[in-house]
């Protein structure tokens, strides 16, 4: 017996709506993704090198871990963390 393909044609149609669609979902991603990417490359520069640059930011510009420093130097930041804790244990605890 000889094998009988079953693959249906696209269609031009198809195909330019096959492209718009993966160009558009593609900057659609890029449009979510950049400002979480700036927020991350920001906290790793230095502070004086990051408010002087202008443009895109795609890298940290010279790495510095300074403002997780002051950020875990801050007693309050803990006490956040504690309670994060204490309300994911307690609230499982409860609801199983």
């Amino acid at each position: 017996m000889a094998k009988v393909k079953n693959k249906i044609r696209e269609s031009t149609s198809d195909r330019i709506f096959n492209v718009v669609n993966i160009v558009l979902l593609s900057l659609l991603v890029i449009a979510c993704f950049y400002p979480f990417w700036h927020v991350i490359c920001a906290s790793f520069s230095k502070p004086s090198l990051f408010m002087s640059h202008s443009g895109i930011l795609l890298k940290p510009v010279g790495f510095s871990l300074a403002a997780y420093r002051k950020v875990f130097e801050n007693a309050s930041i803990w006490n956040g963390y504690l309670n994060t804790i204490y309300y994911v244990v307690v609230g499982t605890a409860l609801n199983i």
